[in-house]
């Protein structure tokens, strides 16, 4: 499937795995795919007139890679392949557009067509989540938390005395402005109970 090509793709061209840097939001239907042809090149010399694109839309969901691509990312090529490229980084639709190689550039228009309604109902479902208040969580109920803790680098004894703890966090929304067109949330954690 288109999915599975694109998954494998992302994992030998950058090293995104699927489920742990990446899950997938949706697929171009195949009458959707996209077709463009090149004069010369490797696809000239391999007897190729074009390529057919059927586009893939991920969600990143590596919190380092979220901010920053190059987090998650590695470059120097997987599943026998060469590396490819030597930079990553996260970047608006028109500028990936406006810096494509010319006969490449209609069908990343066509992504961008096709990509945007996606991610307007995206967030527009993500803006009208609020979780505005005072949050604290019942730690009878945890569950592997002190395991979790552990495995980043807490020592046993501490992370059993911190899931056990109490847990306070106000959550507060700043709406978004012409200099910030997300909401941000402001998370604060108390020490003790809040």
């Amino acid at each position: 499937t288109a999915l599975e090509a694109a998954a494998r793709e992302a994992f030998e061209e950058v090293g995104l795995s699927l489920g742990k840097h990446i899950v997938p939001l949706a697929a171009m239907a195949d009458e959707a795919a996209v077709r463009y042809e090149v004069a010369g090149g490797w696809m000239a010399k391999e007897g190729l007139a074009g390529q057919q694109m059927h586009w893939v839309l991920f969600q990143c969901c590596d919190p380092l890679g979220d901010a920053d691509a190059s987090a998650m990312c590695d470059l120097k090529g997987h599943g026998g392949e060469e590396a490819e490229f030597t930079d990553v980084r996260w970047q608006a639709f028109d500028e990936v557009v406006a810096g494509m190689w010319p006969p490449k550039r209609g069908p990343y228009e066509a992504l961008r067509q096709w990509a945007e309604p996606l991610l307007a109902e995206r967030a527009t479902a993500a803006d009208s989540v609020d979780f505005a208040g005072r949050w604290a969580r019942d730690a009878s109920q945890n569950v592997n938390v002190a395991s979790a803790l552990e495995a980043r680098g807490v020592e046993k004894a501490r992370a059993e005395r911190e899931a056990s703890m109490p847990y306070v966090q106000k959550w507060a929304r700043k709406e978004a402005s012409s200099s910030s067109p997300a909401a941000e949330w402001t998370v604060t954690t108390f020490a003790a109970d809040g």
